[in-house]
């Protein structure tokens, strides 16, 4: 009769195991404090996954909900998936955001909508005109070149309905270039509401 083969528990396997173990307990723990860390590029995969915590927090019951974010943005599509969801659920919860690192472009567009803005002194926010980034002749792109001008003009009004300036002054700043801000410019053009 032949003896059944037994695998011997390896350090590699306990380190898998605990490590699992580990991550389901700081993921329960962010759940039960309802918190997201979202520090990725903006797609349709992470965007949807934003989405997925974001609603299934606001199922839960209706205390606050607070987003760690750190994000150097990523496709308009799938920024304003996350906008969407959060001002859908913000009329009944309050959204905290709190800002570290780098928040830019489409970053900062979900971050503004949220009840409460928050940065922390060291973060660096950047708000810039939309581009495709298509290479070739403008008479080739056009019609991207259409859209990016479309798109940028969503964008400059999002930042004018959550900021104490006019649409025009949005547009002026951001057309066409790289407009980098301080906590301290954000806070004064009402895009920040607290500083840590």
């Amino acid at each position: 009769m032949v003896q059944p083969k037994i695998e011997a528990e390896t350090d590699a396997t306990k380190k898998d195991d605990s490590s699992t173990t580990v991550k389901e307990k700081i993921n329960t723990k962010l759940y039960e404090n309802r918190v997201i860390l979202f520090n990725k590029y903006i797609d349709e995969e992470t965007s949807t996954q934003f989405c997925k915590e974001l609603y299934a927090l606001s199922f839960e019951n209706a205390s606050p909900i607070n987003i760690k974010l750190t994000t150097r943005g990523g496709s308009f599509g799938a920024v304003y998936n996350m906008v969407s969801a959060i001002e859908a659920i913000k009329k009944t919860i309050e959204i905290n955001c709190v800002c570290a690192g780098i928040s830019a472009s489409g970053g900062i567009d979900v971050m503004l909508p949220c009840s409460k803005r928050i940065a922390h002194r060291t973060t660096i926010f950047l708000l810039h005109h939309h581009s495709v980034t298509a290479s070739g002749r403008y008479d080739e792109h056009i019609d991207l070149r259409v859209k990016d001008d479309m798109i940028a003009k969503m964008r400059v009004a999002a930042v004018a309905k959550y900021s104490n300036l006019s649409f025009e002054e949005v547009w002026e700043k951001m057309d066409r270039k790289e407009w980098w801000l301080t906590p301290e410019e954000m806070l004064s053009y009402g895009m920040l509401d607290e500083i840590l």
